[in-house]
């Protein structure tokens, strides 16, 4: 555990993207589903991910803090 300058604690696990393409859905759809992940976005499978409710669009935060 890492603890940032704003104070804010971050957790880093780092998986295999194979590891997290087979069971992303099952980690995004828990009650232990991370505030955020870093998924490849080239594959289409995100887009089911997406149409699951399972992603949250961040631009708006993106455009507010950069």
């Amino acid at each position: 555990m890492k603890m940032c300058e704003t104070g804010v604690k971050v957790e880093f696990e780092k998986k295999a993207f194979e590891q997290i393409r087979q069971n992303a859905s099952q980690v995004l759809n828990s009650d232990d589903a991370p505030d955020v992940m870093e998924y490849n976005k080239g594959n289409a499978t995100s887009g089911l991910l997406a149409s699951q409710g399972l992603l949250t669009n961040l631009n708006d935060y993106v455009s507010e803090y950069g």
